[in-house]
């Protein structure tokens, strides 16, 4: 009987369901030919999905917990495995992705996340403690890292990590999102617009939800999780008008597959990504652009220069100030009355994504890493 390479990914936060581990990586190199087991944290047991081996070392019982405990008792369950390459994807593995590497053992450090400037979103800190811990975390992410093989998320992350292979976070372009695009030539039911992804506060909780508040007629739902508090916080701020807002994912993880489901569900106005101005998310391509253009939805986001490039450079949406009511009620009004505009922007971005912005591209950049890992 052959013996196929064995991987072993590793988190201690996010999700077995996280569309960039699971759904992408896991299952593309399980198809590959690769055995693949997940090691996660969050007490539902062990499972398989798609050929997926997936380990749980229990649920985190805090931050501190998962921090220390439960990156222990991921390390630990993927020694047990003792696979050929560990990949791992939160920082607080890295002390034990350098004693891996130190040992001699293959690793891949994919960064998800700009953690420097994500600190800055961290509430609950201190101004002066957050500019300290991300002059902390940039030195020890770079230490830590050394002797392993980094995979990028997003490209300005090589403007810390040069040495990077980018792998970035696009569609899986299925015959299911292409379904999608019968409803562009059918009628509207309403100005219904749609946000999917985590919603908090600095991706644009207050700032979508209150356009409610300011633009007559439009209904938007957003599908994903939001934290029960912020819920009750958003539902109250918009009064009498939250039977125009749908909030599903409230205290819970919303699986992608019910995600794709909405985008099918009926003829959207627009994807909606208007952000408040923060460093964290002003150079991201958010991964939600590339799945409203999959399923050819247009999008609307804010105007931040790197925002703004993409979608006038694939004419699939409009920019806007996110504090300007005004400009963001005139770009719905121009997609829901201007039918050509709003058809040729859904075939636009579609054809973007068929293109260029695909996973199979990536795909196979993250076959050839594995490759000469293991050549």
């Amino acid at each position: 009987m052959k013996n196929y390479p064995k991987i072993a990914h590793l988190t201690s936060v996010h999700s077995r369901y996280d569309n960039r581990i699971l759904i992408k990586q896991c299952v593309s190199l399980k198809n590959a030919g690769y055995d693949v087991n997940l090691i996660v944290a969050d007490g539902k047991g062990p499972q398989e999905f798609e050929g997926v081996t997936i380990v749980d070392v229990g649920a985190n019982k805090g931050l501190l917990h998962r921090m220390v405990f439960q990156a222990r008792a991921v390390y630990k369950a993927a020694k047990k495995l003792n696979p050929d390459v560990y990949q791992i994807h939160d920082p607080e593995l890295l002390p034990y992705a350098y004693i891996l590497a130190k040992q001699g053992k293959k690793v891949i450090y994919d960064i998800h996340e700009d953690y420097v400037t994500g600190i800055g979103q961290k509430e609950y800190l201190p101004r002066w403690v957050k500019g300290v811990a991300a002059k902390m975390l940039d030195k020890l992410e770079k230490i830590f890292s050394k002797n392993t093989t980094l995979l990028l998320a997003e490209k300005y992350y090589q403007e810390r990590f040069p040495e990077g292979t980018l792998i970035l976070n696009y569609p899986i372009v299925s015959e299911k999102a292409a379904g999608n695009l019968a409803k562009v030539h059918s009628g509207f039911k309403g100005k219904d617009l749609i946000y999917t992804g985590n919603l908090t506060e600095v991706r644009g909780a207050y700032t979508q939800t209150r356009l409610l508040n300011h633009i007559p007629d439009i209904h938007i739902s957003f599908i994903g999780f939001c934290k029960m508090d912020l819920a009750r916080e958003l539902e109250k701020s918009i009064g009498e008008n939250v039977d125009r807002m749908r909030l599903i994912g409230k205290g819970e993880f919303v699986p992608f597959d019910q995600i794709t489901t909405k985008y099918l569900e009926r003829k959207w106005v627009a994807g909606l990504a208007i952000f408040p101005k923060t460093k964290h998310y002003e150079k991201k391509e958010l991964t939600k652009f590339f799945e409203y253009m999959t399923y050819g939805l247009p999008i609307i986001c804010s105007d931040f220069p790197v925002w703004k490039a993409l979608v006038e450079e694939n004419q699939c949406g409009i920019a806007v100030d996110p504090d300007n009511f005004a400009e963001i009620e005139k770009a719905i009004t121009t997609l829901y009355e201007d039918q050509t505009v709003y058809e040729q922007m859904c075939k636009n971005g579609r054809n973007a994504v068929l293109n260029k912005y695909n996973w199979e591209v990536q795909e196979s950049k993250l076959l050839q890493v594995y490759s000469r890992l293991l050549s």
